[in-house]
């Protein structure tokens, strides 16, 4: 287990010593750190704790904490340690290492926790055991202080049970300590361990309720996965699993999942992926040489896709880096459909950061918050589709198969039927990958080995053709039509053979099943055998033709009425000839087997048996009676024979009758859906003219686009992600070099007369936050532009590129100059130059007004025009302005003004009227100065005031 000292703390407080169950802790503690989690953790509870040293053996009742920095295991129980070096890449996570060495060396027994933490470390190391047989426990992340542990193991599905670490100890002796007990010892359906009948019972209710065929998996592997189940649901013995599997259609797709063992990985054994790629990069240069189809990949059995993915990264890789363009195509098969989701999805935890490297990652896979996802390239290059390995047709003309930790649950007899699927589904020269606990047993005739470690194989030349499959056959059946040997699961032929004889001596005995094929000889058995023309099994082919009818007769009476059978009958002739005795015996072993022993016994070595009890009154006959007693018997059986022929031909001619019936049932069938498929053709009709109404319409937006962009004379670009050119107007050719066919190329590539540093920076800043983005920009040749990003938004709100706008602004600077200069003009002149609203409110005020009147701009602007007229004239003043604001021409005129000292004076006015964008009046400029003859008459008072007297 992995735990923080709260949690465990909380897990070995309530923990009571059971010599049946020993704990092993494992830390992330650098190596240089000194640990007192022993301590801490043998005065937490009443379990006695220790550092665990090399070569120690656990012990129940016992806590093993692992010493920092360390690398440890468990291998025949005893403890090792391998150095956590920097060297190894990927570095193994310490919590996985441990867990992966408990599931090899324990199997089922195991159980594997874990608690608070950060990282993925854990997540793998569950799956092992779990795989194993084991049980899992994870700690609720809410109780969790660093939580990034157990929801790693909760988003993989990994737990069996997540409990806070108060509950913890409870929950582990549940799981541990619960065993299923025997309460019919008679009843095979009822004991802990299922027997034939019983876990046949229990796959024939998982192909109904799932249509999953697990009849043909090894027993083994069976029965310990279904105990895990047992376990879990809280059967204490198989007739209740039974009943709670045919009462829950959940259970038997939660016990269908536990049978398919989806154990998988990024990059499993990554030196075996590096012998692959040496193995493949010659089929990758050929293809690329022939130009043939793409390189094409089946693995089978790809649970969540991650094997999948990885052969598709690798190809597509020693594609790339060696210059081979070819594309690459991978097959992902198998029968979970759940994991298929999973796989097409493409979505996994940081844990696949421990097996697969930065670069990939980076190239292969997008970070979403705490998933990484695969991109569209690697997508693109795998298929998932459900597939029965056995069932199903194959897929063909494939280079590679990878099928690794598949075979290995399977039956010999199904391995055989699946070997000669891949042979028939892979090219010549093509590729087969196997596990490394798997073989190709006695198929050495089809493929050739290319690295026996790594368990790469290449399909030899031939002709191959797809077996006949056996979907219909059960386990019930006589098994020994497929293969020789299979059907005795609990002894070997020789055990059996040896066990039934009981060390009685006999001249030569075979073990035969009820169809008549040898599984073992015993002794002499050559002077009662005729061995001639094709090499064959059937004894009834092989004895010598004397004793055929002897052989057939003892064989049928043996397996119909379950009691020894014997016969005597004369071999050879003239002064060879001798009495042969046949007795056939039924083998006595649970669970019945359906084989017999044959025992050959003569004059020369007649073992002292019941052979005498059971001889025939007429042993002292001639050998000419004897002979004739023979041919009618085995006439009679030839007569029983013919008649056993003619009732299966009656049978088989009412079972046409019956698929006849079926037939015509079939074709009404198929006449109504050839009535669906004509309504749906209508519909698809139907749907394909909306289409081209459709692709009209987009035809002439895309028209209405195109003279849109041609005919503005602002210069745009529409640019990607990347800021590659998508689309340009005629008016940006001014700004830029670009012509016809410039789309796809980076803006950085062409040339531009701007001055335009920022814009790199500005259009990544659009991509990233969305706001839009302007600034002002010079042109080499003169004028100014006014440059404005913005984001380029799709239907559904993402961000795929940006829209950038140049406008000439040039005209508005000159017309900007151009009002500067008219305002210093304005503001220097002598006159008074005044603007005010229509309701009189001073709006500007210049140099010459300050000094006509004595006010200075800040006092004129909170006061109006009014003001400055005497009020005897303010009539005048006003129907001035509604005059200027009717007509909208200008007025010249004499006025009365006030100063700021009180001071009359006559001044000449011009007003004109000033228009807003609609061309209405909005305000009024007064032009006025003092009158020549007031400044006349002004200065003769100064001159005749300097001349007085005095």
């Amino acid at each position: 287990m992995h735990c923080g000292q709260s949690s465990a703390a909380g897990i070995f407080g309530s923990a009571n010593v059971d010599p049946r169950h020993c704990f092993v802790v494992v830390t992330h503690l650098p190596a240089h750190h000194v640990s007192y989690l022993a301590e801490l953790l043998a005065r937490a509870g009443a379990l006695p704790a220790s550092e665990a040293q090399a070569g120690q053996a656990v012990t129940g009742g016992h806590v093993y904490v692992m010493p920092p920095g360390k690398l440890m295991a468990l291998r025949g129980g005893r403890v090792c340690f391998d150095e956590a070096t920097p060297a190894r890449l990927p570095a193994p996570k310490p919590i996985d290492f441990f867990m992966a060495s408990v599931a090899e060396d324990f199997g089922d027994p195991c159980l594997g926790i874990v608690l608070s933490g950060t990282d993925h470390d854990g997540t793998a190391g569950l799956k092992a055991i779990k795989a194993a047989g084991g049980f899992t426990l994870v700690q609720t992340p809410a109780t969790a202080e660093f939580p990034g542990m157990p929801k790693s193991a909760i988003e993989a599905g990994l737990a069996d049970r997540v409990v806070a670490p108060g509950a913890m100890f409870a929950a582990l002796q549940e799981l541990l300590g619960r065993q299923p007990v025997d309460a019919e010892p008679d009843a095979e359906a009822s004991t802990a361990q299922p027997g034939a009948d019983a876990l046949t019972d229990i796959l024939d209710v998982v192909l109904a309720r799932t249509g999953n065929d697990f009849r043909w998996y090894r027993p083994a592997m069976l029965r310990r996965r279904l105990r895990r189940r047992m376990v879990l649901t809280h059967c204490s013995s198989v007739g209740d699993y039974i009943q709670t599997l045919k009462d829950s259609r959940d259970e038997a797709v939660a016990l269908s999942g536990e049978f398919l063992i989806g154990v998988t990985d990024f990059f499993r054994d990554p030196e075996a992926w590096q012998e692959l790629a040496e193995a493949v990069r010659p089929l990758l240069q050929q293809e690329q040489a022939t130009g043939a189809q793409p390189f094409r990949a089946w693995t089978p059995g790809c649970s969540s896709g991650e094997e999948s993915y990885s052969v598709a990264m690798l190809l597509l890789e020693q594609s790339e880096g060696h210059g081979l363009p070819g594309a690459v195509q991978v097959f992902g098969t198998d029968i979970d459909h759940e994991a298929l989701a999973g796989a097409r999805r493409g979505a996994y935890g940081e844990a696949i950061a421990a097996t697969v490297s930065p670069q990939r990652l980076a190239r292969f896979f997008d970070r979403r918050g705490e998933r990484y996802v695969v991109r569209k390239l690697l997508r693109d290059a795998v298929m998932f589709a459900p597939q029965n390995l056995v069932r199903d047709t194959p897929f063909s003309r494939v280079d590679l198969v990878c099928c690794r930790n598949v075979l290995m649950y399977f039956e010999p007899v199904l391995q055989d039927q699946v070997f000669q699927h891949f042979h028939f589904a892979l090219k010549p020269g093509g590729l087969l990958w196997l596990g490394k606990a798997e073989s190709l047993g006695k198929h050495n005739a089809l493929f050739e080995p290319v690295s026996r470690t790594e368990r790469l194989f290449r399909r030899l030349p031939g002709r191959s053709h797809l077996p006949k499959g056996f979907a219909g056959l059960r386990r019930s059946e006589d098994l020994s039509s497929l293969q020789p040997g299979a059907t005795q699961r609990h002894a070997a032929a020789s055990e059996i053979m040896r066990n039934h004889l009981s060390g009685r001596s006999v001249a030569a005995a075979v073990l035969c099943d009820r169809n008549g094929r040898a599984m073992q000889f015993h002794g002499d058995t050559g002077r009662f055998l005729a061995l001639q023309g094709d090499a064959s099994l059937e004894l009834a082919r092989l004895v010598r033709p004397e004793l055929r009818a002897a052989w057939r007769t003892v064989l049928r009476q043996v397996f119909s009425d379950d009691q020894v059978a014997s016969r005597r009958v004369i071999q050879g002739s003239g002064r060879q000839a001798q009495q042969v005795t046949l007795q056939a015996e039924p083998v006595a072993q649970e669970p019945r087997p359906g084989l017999a022993v044959v025992v050959f016994s003569d004059a020369l070595g007649a073992p002292v048996t019941s052979l005498e009890a059971a001889a025939d009154s007429a042993a002292d006959a001639t050998g000419i009676e004897l002979e004739i007693e023979a041919n009618r018997r085995e006439l009679a059986l030839a007569l029983e024979d013919a008649e056993y022929s003619n009732e299966e031909l009656r049978i088989a001619g009412e079972e046409a009758s019956s698929l006849n019936e079926e037939l015509q049932s079939s074709n009404e069938e198929l006449e109504s859906s050839k009535e669906e498929l004509q309504s749906l053709n209508e519909e698809l009709a139907t749907i394909n003219a909306q289409l081209e109404g459709k692709i009209v319409e987009i035809g002439r937006n895309a028209d209405d686009l195109t003279n849109l962009l041609n005919s503005t004379h602002i210069a745009t670009l529409l640019l990607d992600g990347e800021l590659r050119l998508r689309r340009f107007t005629p008016a940006a050719a001014e700004l830029f070099s670009l012509r016809a066919g410039d789309e796809g190329r980076l803006l950085s590539d062409v040339s531009s007369r701007l001055d335009n540093p920022a814009f790199a920076a500005d259009a990544q800043a659009v991509l990233q936050s969305q706001p839009a983005a302007q600034a002002e920009v010079r042109a080499g040749g003169g004028g100014t532009f006014l440059r404005r990003i913005q984001p380029f938004v799709l239907a559904d709100a993402r961000v795929e590129g940006v829209v950038v706008t140049f406008v000439d602004i040039s005209p508005l600077h000159a017309a900007e100059r151009q009002v500067r200069k008219m305002m210093a003009v304005l503001e220097d002149s002598n006159d008074a130059v005044i603007t005010y609203a229509l309701d009189g409110k001073i709006l500007s005020w210049n140099q010459g007004a300050q000094a006509a009147y004595g006010y200075k701009r800040q006092e004129a602007l909170a006061t109006d025009v009014l003001a400055l007229v005497p009020a005897a004239d303010r009539d005048a003043a006003r129907e001035l302005i509604n005059r200027v604001r009717s007509t909208g021409g200008a007025q010249t005129a004499e006025a009365n003004r006030r100063a700021k000292d009180g001071r009359l004076a006559r001044i000449s006015l011009t007003v004109s009227a000033l228009r807003d964008d609609q061309g209405a009046v909005y305000a009024v400029l007064s032009t006025e100065r003092l009158r020549a003859r007031h400044h006349r008459a002004a200065a003769h008072r100064k001159r005749d005031a300097f001349q007085a007297p005095g």
